[in-house]
């Protein structure tokens, strides 16, 4: 008999702690185990990341002059080639209509065009969207599908003080210019989420005035607010999402990782790393209870060329390495995404002189069931 009670006592302890540490979110705290794999070693530049229904993984990418989509089925990586008559894109951004079929928003060089590719269930279709745009950067475009699955861009072409806006209404392409940057700005970066009622809430920075702006469309007009208006430093690489009450969360960088939330009645900002050079590029993501998620690279620094993970906790954040890269190697233009069980997933572009796509995701022991067999024997 004392046995099995100390059995059961060493039951209950263990099984807490594994619930707390690994499985499920309780008031911040995360599972434990980051799992990382190569997906593929050919290049895997300006990937983008989408989950679809059954918490699987799809990304779309570039390589040796190929437009990719690659998707995981629980064991092995398929993929598939969209377009291939180009040298180079600088941009991919992948959605998922409510089929699970991929939606692919990119810049071809070969036409220097903003292109849209659609896959049907059965035939890939790809069409212009706006044409003479000899470049574009990866963090001057965002792509997103409404609840219809019609497609949004917003895009700063290079060399160009505007903003645009575009998307399809179901039967044509609809062109706006969403904001005029100060003084002629260039290069600045964007981010794009659509609320429930599709409208578009977007984040940006005006380099030459140092201020990060919010837009949203009220589904009347674009309304304006400036976050951030800093005398000394260019806020700057914003990234954007929605809760499940249509609040924005944004993160970016300011001298470090910056966080900025709407309640719904005020704006809160705190600091998620104050390195400096930490934030040089973000993507955040938040989970069905609000709380947000980001991962983010140093620019320089100790920590260049490792790939990190941040989460609210206890009042703090709490940041884990995902990926440490080899010498000479950085994480670049990679994406966050949760899935069903709020757990998250990343796609991310080892870059050097061999590049590598990559995968990350949050991973639970497989023989928890395996503990509760012998502690219940």
């Amino acid at each position: 008999m004392y046995s099995t009670f100390i059995k059961r006592i060493f039951f209950v302890a263990l099984l807490a702690v594994l619930i707390l540490g690994t499985f499920v979110e309780i008031g911040g705290i995360q599972a434990a185990t980051w799992h990382t794999e190569t997906v593929d070693t050919s290049a895997g530049a300006n990937p983008s990341l989408a989950m679809d229904s059954a918490s699987l993984p799809h990304i779309s990418y570039s390589t040796n002059g190929e437009l990719i989509h690659t998707w995981n089925d629980g064991s092995t990586w398929y993929f598939e080639t969209i377009e291939d008559n180009f040298t180079y894109t600088f941009v991919t951004a992948l959605a998922l209509d409510s089929d699970d079929n991929p939606h692919i928003g990119y810049h071809s060089p070969h036409d220097r065009a903003i292109m849209y590719a659609r896959f049907d269930g059965a035939t890939w279709h790809t069409e212009e969207v706006v044409g003479s745009i000899f470049s574009i950067g990866v963090d001057e475009f965002s792509f997103g599908l409404d609840h219809s699955g019609h497609p949004h861009y917003v895009y700063n072409a290079m060399g160009s003080d505007k903003i645009n806006y575009v998307y399809h209404d179901g039967s044509n392409w609809q062109h706006s210019t969403l904001f005029t940057l100060e003084n002629g700005s260039r290069f600045p970066k964007l981010g794009l989420a659509l609320d429930s009622a599709d409208h578009p809430h977007v984040c940006f920075d005006d380099p030459f005035a140092n201020d990060l702006i919010y837009a949203y469309h009220n589904g009347s007009a674009w309304q304006f607010e400036t976050l951030v208006d800093s005398p000394t430093s260019s806020p700057e690489g914003c990234s954007i999402a929605l809760d499940a009450q249509n609040h924005p969360h944004i993160s970016y960088s300011d001298l470090g990782l910056s966080y900025a939330h709407y309640d719904g009645s005020s704006w809160h900002f705190s600091d998620v790393d104050d390195y400096f050079h930490a934030g040089y590029q973000s993507s955040i993501a938040v989970t069905d209870s609000g709380q947000p998620r980001i991962a983010y690279t140093h620019g320089g620094g100790p920590k260049f060329g490792k790939l990190l993970y941040a989460s609210p906790l206890g009042g703090t954040w709490q940041i884990d390495t995902v990926d440490t890269l080899p010498y000479g190697q950085r994480p670049e233009q990679f994406e966050l995404a949760m899935d069903d069980s709020n757990q998250p997933h990343i796609g991310y572009w080892s870059y050097s002189s061999i590049s590598t796509l990559k995968y990350a995701k949050k991973k639970a022991p497989a023989n928890f069931p395996l503990y509760l067999l012998i502690l219940l024997h």
